[in-house]
């Protein structure tokens, strides 16, 4: 019994300094564990200005950053917001006093303007588990693949268009904010033709009426001398023009003289420096009804004289130094009897019109425009049918196309919107006069 009491007092004797040091290890563990953290620091700022590219351009930058911690640093993900691509160049455990790399890259191609694109890194830094990354800069669109930049010393042309108003005079009802009417329409246009580094045209691809009724004739009246202010080049006819009958369509092609009051802003009532100054809801007050620029259509045919019924198939303009022809065309399928009653007026072939009007202008003009009253459809065929259109402007119902479309060698856009829009295209020439780049957009 002495000698069990004797070998237990000598086990308890050594165990016990053993049990007393795995207390203090286990305390200094314990206490460099609560000390010792991972801390990333980025070697640069996290955000990178890439500056101004051009549109296409890969873009790539990579960030550095360090373990200035006294633990491991771990990444557990990095993510990015956008179509890019964010990914770890150094291993996933960065020891302290260690370096890492992420590289983060994105295509531009699909982006213009001012542009901002983020990434997040996470790890086990305990103060910051989540940074962000950001590429920040300008991505200068292409214009038919070619920067801007480069066209600068080219001609330029402006180009607005508008169409199927259908006598709408103020803004139309379920209009977003008060995109639409006159007043509106009249401020933009005088905006954009002070703004043009170039040649400016204003064109109307038709349906610039209503209903036929007293109150939308009055409004016809009301349309036909806002757009004798804004100064339109030209107007192809629709079949609205005919919802009041052949005579008062006929009346405005005589392009008589009379007593017109000025466009003017129901607060200031004056126009500036000669120069139409409207604001946005601002009223309209107007006398002369007849239309002061060309009303054009080249299959149109009045059967009692068998003469074309508009004032001109086509028109010549310089514009900025180019001679631009415009010829004026409508699809005879909309102008039927049945809608509009008699009107004594024959529709011939659209196509046939066309070639026949551009075998006169093409040898005096640098650009061909067709300013068709036509589907998106019909407007393929004459462009695809008919060589030497350079821009087919077309309109008619609810179709809508403002970037360009290529059909053959021939450019086609399309705007109708009740006036909420206006079609804008802007055109590059080079020396020989010939589109070297073209960019279309709304403006709203």
């Amino acid at each position: 019994m002495g000698i069990r009491l004797r070998n237990l007092k000598s086990k308890t004797n050594i165990l016990f300094p053993i049990a007393l040091l795995l207390i203090v290890i286990h305390a200094v563990i314990s206490v460099q564990s609560e000390t010792s953290n991972p801390n990333i620091e980025f070697l640069e700022t996290t955000t990178f200005d890439f500056g101004k590219v051009v549109q296409g351009k890969t873009i790539s930058h990579t960030f550095k950053f360090k373990n200035t911690g006294d633990a491991d640093l771990e990444i557990y993900l990095v993510r990015s917001t956008c179509r890019c691509i964010a990914s770890l160049m150094s291993g996933k455990i960065i020891k302290p006093g260690a370096t890492g790399e992420l590289k983060f890259t994105f295509d531009s191609a699909p982006y213009s303007g001012k542009l901002t694109r983020t990434a997040y890194i996470h790890s086990n830094d305990p103060t910051q588990p989540r940074i962000k990354l950001t590429l920040t800069g300008y991505v200068e669109k292409k214009v038919n693949g070619t920067s801007p930049t480069a066209l600068k010393d080219y001609r330029h042309l402006t180009i607005l268009y508008s169409g199927d108003e259908q006598g709408q005079i103020e803004p139309p009802s379920g209009a977003e904010g008060q995109n639409g009417g006159l007043a509106r329409q009249a401020t933009l246009i005088e905006s954009e033709r002070q703004n043009a580094s170039g040649g400016f045209l204003l064109l109307g691809v038709g349906d610039t009426f209503g209903e036929n009724d007293s109150h939308d004739k009055r409004r016809a009246e009301l349309t036909l001398s806002a757009m004798n202010e804004m100064r339109y080049d030209a107007l192809v006819l629709g079949e609205r023009e005919f919802a009041f009958g052949k005579a008062f369509i006929q009346q405005q092609l005589e392009k008589k003289t009379g007593k017109r009051e000025k466009i003017e802003n129901e607060k200031t009532g004056k126009r500036e420096n000669g120069k139409l100054k409207l604001e946005v809801g601002s009223r309209i007050k107007l006398k002369e009804k007849e239309a002061e620029f060309p009303i054009i259509a080249a299959n149109i045919i009045d059967e009692s004289t068998g003469e074309l019924f508009a004032s001109a198939p086509y028109i010549l303009k310089d514009i900025g130094g180019v001679k631009v022809g415009i010829i004026g065309v409508i699809d005879g399928s909309y102008l039927t009897d049945e809608r509009w009653g008699e009107l004594g007026l024959r529709v011939s072939d659209s196509i046939a019109a066309v070639r026949k009007a551009l075998e006169e202008i093409r040898p005096k003009s640098d650009l061909v425009i067709v300013l068709g009253h036509l589907g998106i459809a019909k407007a393929a065929v004459i462009a695809q049918t008919v060589h030497g259109i350079d821009l087919l402007i077309a309109g008619h119902g609810t179709q809508k196309l403002t970037k360009p479309l290529k059909a053959g060698r021939t450019y086609i856009v399309m705007n109708n919107d009740k006036g909420r829009t206006i079609g804008k295209l802007e055109i590059w020439l080079d020396e020989e006069k010939k589109i070297t780049g073209i960019e279309g957009s709304e403006i709203p």
